[in-house]
């Protein structure tokens, strides 16, 4: 059956439910923690395949419906600049300016056809696990071969890892690794915090699918003593997270910071696969999310900026929308030899400043509860993510209480372009530059004097907060 988001104030949760069952649809669950934190009623719901995302939006109570019929996944071919900046500028028009732009009209701007491909274009996650072809699985190898060589040190020498641990490993920081679930062993029992499965009943360890064992073993390397929680979406019949599941994580990860009083690092090193460019408008559902969890202080998102700037073209804006909004951290990936990875997508399609820096994949990796021999392309940007999750659960441990902007600001000004040969304080391709943990954590305590701090509050963006997305206020229960 059809999915959808549908979104009205909390006053009126039981009006919409009764709407929902009157099309034939039911509930399938209700957003609480989302709801107390925004004021705003959230509920996923399953219709009939007749039913249509204006015969949702029509029910009494609702105010917004996200779902199957409603996403429009732009698949442009490549485009150059400027057709790229005035890409990335439609995207920061108000969000009912942008909603009310015909398809044709999109076209005729961009000088390319838009074609409306549903939510989501499909692959099977099994044959291409980093969501993009040529980026594949290597051999599996030994333990023995993987300490040999040595790789995964290597990486974490290069953004200085060792460091930042002398002053600190992590201890009270909580990272949630957001993916395919993690197979049992890689997080030992003293780090475990929790598990969260929307998939079947194996408390979110993992299935077939080692992805998310590499990003927590990479993120434990960077933090480990940090505290971890797994959140395991469930997945569709490709192996794909289902997009209204990762919700339900965020919903789920949103009443823990709320039960222990403590700020969550949510690693999500996941993304849209696809040529892109606007992709889906800014302000869908997550978007909000994320923006409403990071001002809150509950939940900061570290994302991996995406795996496709080969696929969409080396001129082309290929970053996620959910993971290049004002309120998202995100890593690009270099290689052995600090050149950025062919596939790392290029810059932020809903805000500028993205990725925010960049981090090293390559050779022998953690995959599953084994290794992986990646070559020089690496782990893609997924393995670049968790190195920036741990540098922001010492940057929190030695410095708590910061609003996370502090964090980000911190992670840009203590980047270096020089180092990866990249011109300026910022570039499309990496950022800030090369990840430096021990120095972003020293940059903390003074980065309102600095110039990335002024970045930090005044990029612009267009996106609203879950539940304030009328008359620019919270929606009110």
């Amino acid at each position: 059956m059809p999915e959808f988001v549908v979104q009205g104030r909390s006053a009126d949760a039981e009006t919409m439910a009764q709407g929902v069952a009157s099309l034939g649809g039911r509930v399938t669950r209700s957003l609480q923690n989302l709801e107390q934190v925004s004021g705003a009623a959230v509920l996923l719901v399953e219709t009939p395949a007749a039913v249509t995302d204006k015969e949702l939006k029509a029910l009494p109570g609702v105010k917004i419906v996200e779902g199957q019929y409603y996403h429009p996944f732009y698949q442009l071919p490549p485009l150059v600049p400027p057709k790229d900046m005035l890409a990335l500028a439609l995207q920061l028009l108000p969000p009912q300016v942008f909603k009310a732009l015909h398809p044709d009209t999109l076209g005729n701007i961009l000088g390319a056809r838009v074609q409306d491909a549903g939510a989501l274009e499909e692959f099977d996650v099994r044959r291409t696990p980093f969501g993009v072809p040529g980026l594949s699985l290597g051999p599996e190898v030994g333990r023995g071969t993987f300490e040999q060589r040595g790789d995964l040190a290597r990486m974490l020498d290069l953004v200085h890892a060792p460091q930042a641990q002398h002053m600190n490993q992590g201890q009270g920081a909580i990272i949630a690794i957001v993916d395919s679930g993690v197979d049992r062993g890689v997080i030992p029992q003293q780090n475990l915090l929790s598990t969260w499965s929307d998939d079947d009943d194996d408390n979110g360890h993992g299935g077939d699918n080692g992805h998310g064992g590499m990003v927590a073993a990479i993120a434990l390397a960077a933090a480990p003593r940090a505290s971890f929680i797994v959140a395991k979406p469930a997945t569709n019949e490709r192996g794909a997270m289902r997009s209204l599941s990762t919700l339900s994580a965020l919903d789920y990860l949103a009443g823990k910071a709320l039960e222990l009083r403590t700020p969550i690092i949510a690693n999500l090193s996941w993304g849209i696969y696809g040529t892109k460019n606007l992709i889906l408008p800014c302000d869908v559902f997550i978007t909000r999310t994320v923006r409403l969890l990071d001002q809150k202080g509950l939940v900061m998102t570290s994302w991996a900026v995406g795996n496709n700037r080969e696929v969409a073209g080396p001129n082309t804006i290929s970053g996620y929308c959910m993971s290049t909004s004002k309120w998202s951290t995100s890593a690009g990936a270099v290689g052995r030899d600090l050149r950025p990875q062919p596939y790392s997508s290029l810059g932020g399609q809903c805000s500028p400043g993205h990725p925010v820096v960049a981090a090293p994949t390559f050779g022998i990796l953690p995959w599953g509860n084994g290794y992986r021999d990646f070559g020089e392309l690496g782990g893609g940007t997924s393995s670049a993510a968790p190195q920036v999750s741990g540098a922001l659960a010492l940057m929190m441990t030695q410095y708590p209480g910061r609003s996370f902007s502090f964090y980000r600001a911190a992670l840009r000004a203590s980047a270096n372009n020089m180092i990866l040969g990249q011109p300026g304080p910022y570039n499309p391709l990496t950022g800030a530059g090369l990840l430096q943990m021990d120095r972003a954590i020293q940059m903390v305590p003074g980065i309102q004097t600095n110039p990335w701090w002024a970045f930090e509050l005044a990029i612009p963006s267009s996106i609203p907060v879950l539940g304030g997305e009328e008359s620019g206020g919270v929606l009110k229960g």
